[in-house]
């Protein structure tokens, strides 16, 4: 064809025309044969061209072209404007880039297009346009999925409990979570781009770590995979983050950075702390108390326990076994630490027992075991625990005080024993004095020394006689001889010498006694025991406003007398001190007594089934001593 051309003498304008045809023929050949809609519109916007393609895709036909078909009908309406005015401004020569529609079948189905067009040129006037259009629907399809990974993955990001943040390996933060943000106080924006260590670590922390980072982004020390360090929030408080994490890469194998996730242990780290310090309060009080903790596990028989319980048995750990801890037990003792602990195994019964330990080197200690059985919802021990004690030095004390007592009291006994003699013998003086020497008897100033003397002789005998008492209480040969009386009469009798003693000095408030009141007892004791009260009221009372009332109060099983003073009062922590031997109270009112005759006094109640209580609101509010006798119909 080429050499036709060369020799016919056509006219350049028809070789154009021809070269121009069969292009446009080519072109439209080759259209056909791609895999998308390739058109070509007139001025008028209506189809001039339209591949095979279009067709297939659309299910529209070349007649439904050639009917008028307008290119704003193959997009939904919503489309249909945008499409005219993107057409308008290809005539007005805009450049317009590929355009995202909704293209609509004839079916009424839908899917995602984009569009690209351009103008057909003939010379420099438009004379038409050219378009393909693109069915972008697997594009969208992996843009949606590719979008709902990133969310979901961002999602799962945002739920963790823990922080998730990358850095590059400028130290500067790519990536930060919810939990991050949240935790930091700033908002995402306001993390992004920021250097990690000059923003959110301690200062004091920053040149130290920030050289150990730069090593690891240069690949010159071992990944730890595992680190804790402190970051400061927005309200300038630090927290505890415990940190993992890896190595970032790019396609050549080039460190680019970290993916971190860390998890704030500020609240453990307080709790580990405040429980190492409760185990070593522990520890140090169970040094100080001697007192070691224990638990046995039944199946294996292995014994763990504190440090002060290994000390008290001189065993070590690896000596942690219940067979081993019996072999510390005194041999006289083991057989009855056994049966406890067996009883506690078997029954779950629990124990509190004094036993003594022998140690290798000889060393006896005395222990106070406590045990106790640990049960499972069906009622099977499933351990033991308890505690020992080392009550050494307190047996020692205890015995040193019984060896004191036991010396005290036979000092007293003995010594009061050997006063009896003499002062038998002064009393008998007195009288052969008095009786044979005239001149004694008459002499004023004479018979005033001797009756002194007499008087205080009879005091050394009742204390003498106090003494005694106590010996007897001791030893439990204390009797009393019971005898019917009435305690009327006798209550009357007992006070006589107070009314007269304290006439015009105290004012004595008692009761109006008449009714005979048959009771059995020793009356000769129980005066005792009145005499002492009174003594102590009249001692204890105010000088100044003198006052002692005596109530007398009648059941059907009891007798109860009180004696009450608006004296110097007892203090309540003396309260429960003042019944013990040789306990004397010393108030602003009395010098310190013997601390005999409270003593004897409950121990002459108690004989008798009775009883003697003291009751004070305190110092300077006066007290009342109470007894109860029993009445025996």
């Amino acid at each position: 064809m080429e050499g036709i051309f060369k020799r016919s003498n056509i006219p350049e304008s028809i070789k154009s025309l021809i070269r121009s045809e069969l292009a446009e023929k080519s072109f439209r050949e080759l259209a056909d044969f791609l895999p998308e809609i390739v058109f070509e519109l007139d001025l008028e916007g209506n189809f001039t061209y339209a591949n095979h393609y279009l067709f297939e895709s659309m299910g529209y036909t070349q007649e439904d072209l050639d009917d008028g078909l307008n290119p704003s009908q193959f997009v939904i309406p919503n489309d249909r404007e945008r499409v005219k005015q993107n057409i308008q401004g290809l005539f007005q020569g805009e450049k317009l880039s590929y355009n995202k529609y909704t293209a609509l079948r004839k079916d009424g189905s839908t899917f995602p297009i984009l569009v690209h067009s351009s103008p057909i040129l003939h010379g420099t006037d438009i004379v038409g346009f050219r378009g393909i259009v693109l069915d972008i629907t697997e594009h969208i399809k992996a843009e949606e999925k590719q979008l709902k990974e990133k969310n979901l993955t961002q999602l799962y990001l945002d739920i963790v409990a823990v922080i998730i943040m990358a850095l590059d390996d400028k130290q500067i933060v790519t990536l930060i979570n919810r939990k991050g943000s949240e935790l930091l106080g700033y908002e995402e924006k306001d993390i992004i781009g920021k250097n990690w260590f000059d923003n959110f670590i301690p200062q004091r922390l920053r040149e130290e770590i920030k050289p150990v980072y730069n090593q690891l982004m240069q690949g010159e020390i071992e990944n730890v995979k595992y680190y804790e360090v402190p970051i400061v929030i927005r309200n300038g408080e630090e927290r505890i983050i415990a940190w993992n994490y890896t190595i970032l890469y790019d396609e050549n194998r080039k460190i680019v950075g970290t993916l971190n996730s860390g998890v704030d242990i500020t609240e453990r780290k307080k709790t580990e702390e405040t429980l190492q310090n409760s185990e070593r309060y522990l520890r140090e009080a169970q040094a100080i108390a001697q007192i070691g903790s224990w638990r046995l596990n039944p199946n294996t028989m292995e014994v763990s326990g504190s440090d002060e319980l290994f000390r008290i048995f001189s065993l070590s750990r690896e000596e942690a076994t219940l067979e081993k801890f019996l072999e510390v037990v005194h041999p006289k003792d083991r057989e009855f630490d056994q049966f406890h602990i067996r009883r506690g195994l078997e029954e779950g019964t629990p124990w509190d027992i004094e036993h003594r330990l022998l140690l290798d080197d000889g060393t006896l200690k005395y222990v106070q075991a406590k045990g106790e059985a640990i049960t499972d919802n069906t009622g099977k021990v499933t351990q033991l625990m308890g505690t020992v004690q080392d009550i050494t030095e307190r047996k020692k004390t205890e015995k040193l005080k019984i060896d004191l007592e036991e010396r005290r009291d036979n000092f007293v006994w003995m010594t009061s024993h050997e006063l009896r003699t003499p002062l038998t013998v002064i009393l008998g003086y007195i009288d052969l004095l008095q009786k044979n020497f005239q001149n004694i008897s008459h002499d004023p100033q004479a018979t005033k020394i001797l009756g002194i003397i007499r008087k205080n002789v009879h005091r050394l005998e009742r204390l003498t006689d106090q003494v005694s008492l106590i010996a007897q209480f001791k030893q439990g040969t204390f009797q009393i001889t019971e005898k019917e009386f009435d305690f009327c009469t006798f209550l009357n009798e007992a006070l006589e010498p107070y009314r007269n003693m304290l006439e015009n000095q105290i004012k004595f408030d008692e009761p109006q006694i008449k009714a005979p009141l048959i009771i059995k007892g020793d009356q000769d004791r129980l005066l005792q025991v009145i005499d002492n009260l009174l003594n102590n009221a009249v001692k204890q009372t105010d000088p100044i406003t003198r006052l002692i009332k005596i109530d007398l109060e009648i059941s059907s099983t009891v007798i109860r007398v009180n004696f009450t003073d608006n004296g110097a009062g007892i203090a309540p922590g003396n309260l429960s001190r003042i019944f013990e031997q040789f306990v004397s109270i010393q108030t602003k009112y009395s010098v310190t007594g013997t601390g005999i005759g409270l003593y004897l006094s409950i121990g002459i109640m108690n004989a008798h089934g009775g009883t003697i209580t003291a009751h004070s609101k305190g110092t300077g509010a006066g007290s009342t001593f109470s007894i109860e006798l029993p009445r025996k119909m």
